[in-house]
């Protein structure tokens, strides 16, 4: 990605600050070569969406998001990131190109996710989109683990507008609530509380 303010490069990645990014700079060492990645500027999309939607969602793999948040799923016949190791390494004793073509498709999928997922964060950012109901959920999260705790109760009352009785509804709930305890609103916060234990009855 390029960051237009500033005229620098920025790599984007999905769990690349502690994988990909380290792994490819030491195999370029070993070859003599340096790749720079450690250089970049560097966003890594995974430490945002766990800390806005663990426990939330099932996981926070791409894979998960991509279903949660994008609404996309992967073809039936997509080779799994876990099977891509095992097609190069027959490539390399074959020699066969074909055995090529299922990780250079996964990687793509890879990539256009990781687009797609960060179009959609900047568009929350600079509220060129509304947030839906999850969307609503990891703002108000990701707002309240910082201190902004304005911001983090607006996403959050949001958010239960949004949701239908369930569990994410009273993760919601207990979450504001707590909020309003902290800020000394003790009357809002059990107001929440018989909520959220009436929506587990």
């Amino acid at each position: 990605d390029y960051d237009v303010q500033s005229g620098d490069a920025v790599l984007v990645t999905y769990n690349g600050r502690t994988f990909d990014a380290p792994m490819l700079d030491e195999r370029a060492t070993m070859h003599r070569h340096r790749a720079g990645w450690d250089a970049l500027r560097h966003l890594d999309l995974l430490p945002p969406m766990r800390t806005g939607l663990r426990g939330v969602i099932e996981s926070c793999r791409l894979a998960t998001i991509e279903i949660e948040m994008l609404r996309l799923t992967r073809p039936s016949h997509e080779v799994a990131g876990a099977e891509v190791p095992t097609y190069y390494h027959r490539y390399l004793r074959t020699q066969d190109a074909r055995l090529l073509a299922p990780i250079v498709e996964h990687n793509a999928l890879d990539v256009v996710s990781l687009a797609a997922i960060l179009a959609r964060v900047g568009a929350l950012h600079s509220r060129v989109r509304e947030p839906e109901a999850l969307d609503a959920i990891a703002l108000g999260r990701l707002h309240a683990a910082r201190g902004e705790c304005e911001q983090a109760q607006r996403f959050m009352e949001g958010a239960l507008e949004l949701l239908p009785v369930g569990a994410r509804r009273g993760d919601v709930l207990l979450r504001l609530a707590q909020m309003h305890r902290r800020a000394g609103r003790r009357d809002l916060a059990v107001d929440l509380w018989a909520e959220a234990a009436a929506s587990t009855d």
